[in-house]
């Protein structure tokens, strides 16, 4: 894969850069994004302030070094990682060649490589960034922290690594190694920052927008509805936090062919989302959830802390950014997770991912001209060419290829008994055009009828349900 197609346009890098990073990477960003939110360098900012260390680590994590022992460092790394006060699975892998694992990458929640050592060359450095690329490009969901080393770092064999730091965004974070060989000392320095990182990565909230096609087999069978948030308030009771979005459903496909103006339907569509989050939260409260329901101008209620959310769910639908038309529930989502420094989003939709073409579409339709002329012209092209192909799931994709016309995102709608179809399938394309510039990781489209996959995808993130939508490569399921 090449690095143009890994590269993408305006990505803040994730992280508080080390401060020892040098001043050719900080020139031209003196403020740097830290998971979301502007910070200075030489502060600390932490979604996970207010819980216990332990309480927030769980899941895979692979500690790679490029050398063929396993060091001090790595020992130390898993000696602490494999601790009863965390719920990780740990596993050190050596001298990790390329080649043999382009084709079967494992799934972890995240990455550590260990290149804090002096003698580190070229080649090594060069195989670990390449490395960091395939890993994202397979898994666009985990997350890759390296140990580094000040003095190295200065010098050119570490070029590679900085690009896919600071460029490429494949790299997620660079903690600075120790130099102490006390194993002691090395696992008291790896408890700190270290950990700060890691649990980051393996511990994230989410934004859960319930898609408007949820909302719409809601109108026929509320069980639906009911039965994906009593996955969602069954995640929560065991401690996974998150905010919910709705959005428009039946109500909002009736304001668009019925608009007489825009102002006309701005109003009905703040009227339908509000609508529809105050049934997410009803049936939520019914459920025993301590759910709310939040106006746009009191976001500013919503604390970004892990104490607040363990405790409640919030419901929001707008994200008080007049310059975002209440239609475009999407992207308003992608604002509110920046707001907040959310990194991952999911859409719980009427489809397990995204396809050549919506799946929900038979493929003996007889598409008429009148069908036609709902969408624009390039899109009804893109769809009959994508009708003829087999219709591939994508468990990762791009949003620029998306909006590239890698898929078709005509969907579908029904109007009393008939099928006829509607632009912006799964996703609109401000919301595209915004996540290509947003440093959110990914947004994850499964299957809302299936609360397990809902629940896969945050508790197993690892394993493959549902498309990431990305910023690093594409791949069939």
């Amino acid at each position: 894969m090449s690095e143009e197609n890994i590269a993408h346009k305006g990505r803040p890098e994730d992280g508080v850069s080390p401060p020892w990073i040098s001043k050719d990477l900080k020139k031209n960003n003196p403020t740097r994004t830290h998971y979301g939110v502007k910070v200075n360098d030489d502060e600390q900012t932490d979604f996970h302030d207010n819980v216990p260390l332990e309480a927030t680590i769980q899941g895979r994590v692979a500690l790679f070094t490029p050398y063929s022992e396993i060091g001090q460092m790595q020992e130390a790394m898993e000696q602490l990682l494999s601790s009863e006060r965390f719920s990780l699975n740990v596993e050190s892998i050596q001298n990790p060649r390329i080649g043999d694992l382009t084709q079967e990458i494992p799934h972890y929640d995240a990455y550590v490589i260990d290149a804090s050592r002096n003698d580190l060359t070229h080649e090594q450095t060069e195989r670990l960034a390449t490395f960091s690329r395939e890993v994202k490009s397979k898994h666009p969901y985990c997350g890759i922290l390296l140990l580094g080393n000040r003095e190295v770092y200065r010098k050119d064999v570490y070029t590679p690594l900085k690009h896919a730091y600071s460029q490429q965004g494949t790299i997620d974070a660079i903690v600075e190694g120790t130099s102490s060989t006390s194993p002691e000392r090395i696992r008291s320095y790896l408890s700190g920052v270290f950990m700060d990182h890691l649990r980051r990565m393996c511990r994230l909230p989410y934004v859960i927008k319930i898609g408007g096609s949820v909302m719409d087999l809601a109108v026929t069978d509320m069980s639906i509805l009911t039965n994906l948030l009593k996955g969602i308030k069954g995640l929560h009771d065991e401690g996974y936090i998150f905010i919910l979005t709705a959005g428009g459903g039946p109500g909002q496909s009736i304001n668009r062919k019925l608009s007489p103006s825009n102002d006309w339907l701005e109003t009905q569509s703040k009227s339908t989302l509000k609508g529809n989050a105050m049934l997410v939260r009803d049936i939520l409260i019914e459920l025993g959830a301590n759910a709310i329901y939040v106006e746009p101008e009191d976001l500013h209620m919503v604390q970004p802390s892990r104490e607040y959310l363990q405790k409640t769910i919030p419901i929001v639908t707008l994200s008080n950014n007049s310059s975002i038309p209440a239609s475009q529930s999407d992207i308003h989502t992608l604002d509110i997770a920046e707001r907040y420094g959310i990194l991952r989003i999911l859409f719980a939709k009427n489809t397990d991912g995204i396809y050549n073409r919506d799946p929900n579409l038979p493929e003996d339709t007889v598409i008429t001209p009148e069908d036609l002329n709902r969408v624009a012209p390039e899109d009804a092209a893109l769809l009959l060419r994508k009708m003829k192909e087999r219709n591939k799931l994508y468990r990762a994709i791009t949003a620029q290829e998306m909006l590239d016309g890698a898929v078709s995102r005509v969907g579908t709608d029904l109007e009393g008994d008939k099928l006829f179809l509607t632009p912006n399938h799964l996703i609109e394309t401000g919301a595209l055009e915004r996540f290509v510039v947003s440093n959110i990781r990914y947004i994850r489209v499964v299957d809302g009828k299936k609360p397990e996959d809902v629940r896969t995808a945050i508790v197993q993130s690892w394993q493959p349900v549902g498309t990431c939508i990305t910023h690093y490569g594409r791949y069939a399921a």
